[in-house]
């Protein structure tokens, strides 16, 4: 059985910060579906190296995410990951009168 070792960035009281996780299987483990560069560029309809650039850590800002090596991994499910999408909502004169 290979451990695999898998950065998750995360957001935290005092900043941002990488964790490392020694697991056998990331995907089913969790019991969740990661997706990946494509996909996650296809569900924001941006070009994927718009993506890519948010994965780096001297980017413009860093969209949460797991690296398993060379392969990057986002998860829809994960609560940093709702956090960072709903930081970026502009939300209509609207829905700021319903609040």
């Amino acid at each position: 059985m290979a451990l695999h070792s898998v950065r998750l960035f995360a957001e935290g009281p005092k900043g941002d910060y990488w964790m490392v996780v020694m697991t056998n299987q990331v995907s089913s483990k969790l019991g969740r579906r990661f997706w990946n560069v494509e996909e996650l560029s296809n569900y924001l309809a941006v070009p994927a190296g718009w993506v890519y650039d948010r994965t780096q850590a001297n980017g413009p800002e860093v969209i949460p995410h797991i690296k398993l090596g060379k392969y990057i991994r986002f998860d829809p499910e994960s609560e940093v990951f709702r956090r960072w999408l709903e930081k970026h909502q502009v939300r209509s004169e609207i829905d700021r009168e319903s609040d």
